[in-house]
């Protein structure tokens, strides 16, 4: 579901995967430059540093050699894309303002609910082939009985990244599956060299090479064909089951009609902004797409929006235009605690409603 949304996750999915394929090769140079790369496309960019530090320390167990290169090149690409962008130096503001509240504490501040992790029953049953996959992958390094490689430790030490980072935010499980998967890959190489390899009769031979050499590529076909056959639909029941995109059109195009140009607007949810603006550029609203950004703002003003929303404040007529300088105030109608306050201020006419939204208008003395 998440890598069919239209962001960037898919995109930062094939970045890292081919920035281990860059570490694994020794392709330092190219690592650097996808790492410049990175920084321009997401805001994820120091997994890539990450990576680098991985592959170091993977190096350093197994074959005991001390290689900062990869860290090195990766660091430097990262800096000179930090630099090197028609947002220096804002982009360095918006990084610690945006990435670092939710390495601390994503939940500190109410944001989507891809920041917050999923319960143990809903992780098992979105991630149970994706652990399965890592367990076998563990299995097979033990039954190959031999000294693990820098790829195995290297991609054990990633799913195990990515298994964290899904432990933590449910918006990270698009990594874990694939580098579960490439780490069983790894694992599991040892064991499939030596069954290919495994005397046979001569006559028996060539048949059965050709089986081992294309079995696993047919059970990975048909595990994706069976995944994808079993989520798809489940992927279209959401999308159908979300809210409508329409939502705030009509509310949207009486404000856009009946309101000065530029005209602040309160709205009772964050997450509301998308839908708003794609509708109506007439006006301006009060949070965008990230509420940690009012929180930083001012601190106090954030705690007072929240609480207002949330039908927690009275005398809204007074209150919304003093505090927040907006004589409009829109939302869904489902914060009915706000809409119960808003009846009962007789200054706050409502002045468009439809059966998904309503537009209301303070009026002054």
């Amino acid at each position: 579901f998440r890598m069919s949304i239209t962001r960037a996750q898919s995109l930062s999915l094939g970045v890292l995967a081919l920035g281990m394929l860059f570490l694994l090769e020794g392709r330092h140079k190219w690592l650097a430059v996808l790492s410049f790369l990175y920084v321009w496309m997401y805001d994820a960019f120091p997994l890539i540093l990450v990576l680098a530090f991985l592959y170091f320390l993977s190096v350093l167990i197994i074959e005991r050699r001390f290689d900062l290169r990869p860290v090195i090149y990766a660091g430097a690409g990262v800096a000179l894309g930090m630099i090197v962008n028609p947002y220096f130096p804002h982009n360095i503001t918006f990084f610690i303002n945006h990435v670092m509240p939710k390495l601390t504490d994503a939940t500190a501040t109410s944001v989507g609910n891809e920041w917050y992790p999923y319960d143990t029953g809903q992780l098992l049953q979105n991630s149970l082939p994706s652990l399965i996959v890592l367990a076998l992958g563990v299995l097979a390094l033990g039954l190959s009985g031999r000294k693990m490689t820098v790829g195995a430790g290297f991609s054990l030490l990633t799913a195990l990244l990515t298994a964290r980072m899904l432990f933590g935010a449910r918006r990270f499980i698009e990594y874990f599956p694939a580098f579960a998967l490439i780490f069983a890959a790894f694992a599991s190489a040892p064991l499939l060299r030596e069954l290919e390899s495994a005397p046979v009769d001569r006559a028996e031979s060539s048949p059965r090479r050709a089986w081992l050499r294309y079995l696993p590529v047919a059970l990975m076909m048909l595990f994706v064909a069976g995944t994808a056959y079993r989520s798809m639909p489940e992927a279209a029941t959401q999308v159908a089951g979300s809210d409508t995109y329409t939502m705030f059109r009509g509310a949207s195009n009486w404000l856009a009609q009946n309101t000065p140009d530029g005209a602040r607007v309160f709205q009772t949810d964050w997450d509301d902004f998308p839908r708003l603006f794609f509708y109506n550029t007439h006006n301006t609203y009060l949070v965008g797409l990230d509420p940690t950004y009012m929180q930083l703002y001012n601190p106090q003003l954030y705690d007072l929006w929240v609480n207002i929303t949330r039908g927690r404040v009275e005398n809204l007529s007074q209150v919304i235009p003093q505090q927040f300088g907006s004589r409009y105030v829109v939302t869904d109608l489902q914060h009915g605690d706000f809409i119960r306050q808003a009846r009962a201020d007789p200054r706050m006419k409502m002045v468009y409603q439809d059966n998904q939204a309503a537009v209301y208008e303070i009026i002054t003395p």
